[in-house]
C-alpha cells in the first residue's frame, strides 16, 4: 500500500527533499509504483530481451524516464527535463528491475555503463564543437583553422573534463546518488522497504501568453 505524506512541512510547494534522502519522493501526478510492478512482473522474456526492453524503457525520453516523460510516458512540456524527478526516476528503475527478476548488480551496472556512455557523448560534443568553432574562427586568424580548431577542442574537452553536466562517480559509474535509490525501489518492490513514502506533486503552471502585438498604424 503506498503511503502519502502527512507531514504538512513536506506537502509545500515547491517540494524539496535531500538528494541523498531515500525515504520520501516526490513523483509527477498519476505515478503508482504498483503499477510498475504490475507491468514489469509481468514480463517473460530471456535475458536479451529484457535487456533490450529496460533500454528503451528507461533512457532518456523512454517510456519509463521519469525525468523526461510523465506517468502516462508523454514527454514534458516544459522545462523537458525535470531535475525533480531524479531520485523517483531512480527509485522506478529499481522497482522495474526487482520486479521482472533483474538481479540488483545487473540493474546497478546496466545503468551506470549508460550513464558511462552519456558522459563519454559529453566529452565527444565539447571536443567535436570547440573543434568547428575554433577551425571556423582560424580563417580569420594568424594562427591558421587547423592550430585554432585543435586550440578550441582542447579548451572545450578541458572545460567538460573539469566541470561535467554527467557525474560517473558512483558504483558502476552511476551518479553517486542513484545507487541508493535505485537499491531503495529494489527493496521496495521486495518487501524489505516500509517506510517509503511519496508526494505527489502539482504539475507546472502553464507558460504565460504571448504579450498582445502591437497595434498597425497605417
Amino acid at each position: 500500500m503506498e503511503r502519502q505524506s502527512t507531514n504538512t512541512a513536506l506537502l509545500d510547494s515547491p517540494f524539496k527533499a535531500p538528494y541523498d534522502d531515500d525515504s520520501i519522493y516526490e513523483t509527477p501526478p498519476g505515478y503508482k509504483a504498483q503499477e510498475t510492478i504490475k507491468r514489469y512482473s509481468s514480463l517473460s522474456i530471456n535475458p536479451f530481451g529484457m535487456a533490450i526492453t529496460f533500454y528503451s524503457n528507461f533512457k532518456s525520453d523512454g517510456r519509463d524516464d521519469l525525468q523526461t516523460v510523465d506517468a502516462k510516458g508523454l514527454p514534458y512540456s516544459a522545462p523537458h527535463f525535470r531535475r525533480e524527478y531524479r531520485r523517483v526516476a531512480s527509485f522506478n528503475y529499481g522497482l522495474a528491475a526487482a520486479s521482472a527478476g533483474m538481479p540488483l548488480m545487473v540493474a546497478e551496472l546496466a545503468g551506470g555503463l549508460y550513464n558511462l556512455g552519456k558522459r563519454e557523448k559529453e566529452l565527444g560534443d565539447a571536443y567535436r564543437s570547440g573543434l568547428v568553432i575554433g577551425f571556423t574562427a582560424g580563417f580569420n586568424h594568424m594562427q591558421g583553422p587547423i592550430v585554432r580548431g585543435l586550440a578550441g577542442a582542447f579548451k572545450n574537452l578541458s572545460e567538460a573534463w573539469r566541470k561535467p553536466k554527467i557525474k560517473t562517480s558512483g558504483k558502476f559509474w552511476n551518479h553517486p546518488n542513484n545507487p541508493r535509490h535505485i537499491e531503495a525501489g529494489y527493496n521496495y518492490a521486495k518487501g524489505k522497504r516500509k517506510d517509503i513514502r511519496f508526494h505527489v506533486s502539482s504539475p507546472p503552471p502553464p507558460p504565460p501568453p504571448p504579450p498582445p502585438s502591437p497595434p498597425k498604424i497605417w
